[in-house]
């Protein structure tokens, strides 16, 4: 008989590096990147199935991306009534030469995941073997709907990421994308400090924290009413134009940043952009973008 089909049949052809890789899904607009690999397959089959998902707004309008109008969906095709088994996965096609920090981060929305050994991410060198290094959607998004900030090391399992390696986003399930079923990924960083957000109440002091910076370095806070993007002479920010600067702070020994901010009533029921630039001995790096409502 002929061989099965391989487990994931779209590969990346082309690899990123690392360094401080950023994907959020705005400049692509819908077009499959030669460093990117789409699937969306029958469970069972591994074949194509017109009733799976793994959308980034080529096939359809993006429902409820982080930021933007543009984002990963994986799940069923949405409005189908056929309910099959699916698995959609995104391969990432990444080059860790000289990289140092293969910390990643992203934004995730679950709508209603059950367990499956299938889902989270998982990284390979070969394209047939894969380790995960996050798992189990529901238990880290928690409340249905809700969206979180999900950090993980790409390097803390024994895979080489020295070179080129693939990152896998996948998701098994049967009910369509954003009913009852779906994972929604956005504004994917590998290599930078990460930045979390917490207490975003009016009349109260809001934290800011960033993790995996440079301790010999300093970090930069800013925040924007309007979204992004936004060219620097240090790249391309997340923030929008004009955006306000919140501080300048010295990492601690640990490469860690943690301050309060005063959020005056007048603030309650305001989105905004915030996002932190590091300058140290290893140059420039933006964290990820936060878009931050404020009750």
């Amino acid at each position: 008989p002929p061989p099965p089909p391989p487990y994931w049949s779209n590969m990346p052809s082309t690899f990123e590096s690392a360094n401080g890789f950023r994907e959020n899904f705005e400049a692509l607009a819908g077009v499959t990147p030669s460093y990117m690999g789409l699937n969306a397959l029958d469970a069972t089959t591994r074949l194509p199935h017109p009733d799976a998902w793994c959308n980034i707004g080529g096939d359809a309008a993006c429902l409820d991306p982080y930021d933007g109008m543009y984002a990963l969906e994986m799940g069923g095709l949405p409005g189908n009534t056929n309910y099959p088994v699916t698995n959609s996965g995104m391969i990432l096609g990444l080059n860790g030469a000289g990289v140092t920090d293969f910390t990643m981060s992203f934004q995730c929305v679950n709508h209603g995941e059950e367990f499956n050994a299938e889902d989270g991410v998982f990284v390979s060198s070969d394209g047939d073997t894969w380790e995960q290094v996050v798992g189990d959607w529901a238990a880290l998004t928690g409340v249905v709907g809700e969206r979180v900030l999900v950090t993980c090391d790409l390097a803390s399992t024994s895979v080489d990421v020295s070179g080129d390696f693939y990152v896998l986003f996948s998701q098994y399930d049967n009910f369509p994308y954003a009913d009852l079923d779906g994972v929604g990924i956005d504004n994917i960083v590998v290599g930078s400090p990460v930045l979390a957000a917490s207490n975003l109440v009016s009349g109260s002091a809001a934290n800011l924290d960033a993790t995996g910076c440079d301790p010999a370095g300093i970090l930069i806070l800013a925040y924007s009413l309007n979204p992004g993007p936004t060219a620097t002479p240090y790249g391309t920010a997340d923030i929008g134009s004009p955006y306000k600067e919140i501080g300048r702070f010295s990492p601690d020994a640990s490469g860690n940043v943690s301050i309060s901010v005063n959020l005056p009533p007048s603030t309650a029921g305001l989105t905004a952009w915030v996002q932190g630039l590091e300058i140290s001995g290893l140059g420039a790096r933006f964290t990820n973008g936060l878009k931050v409502d404020i009750q």
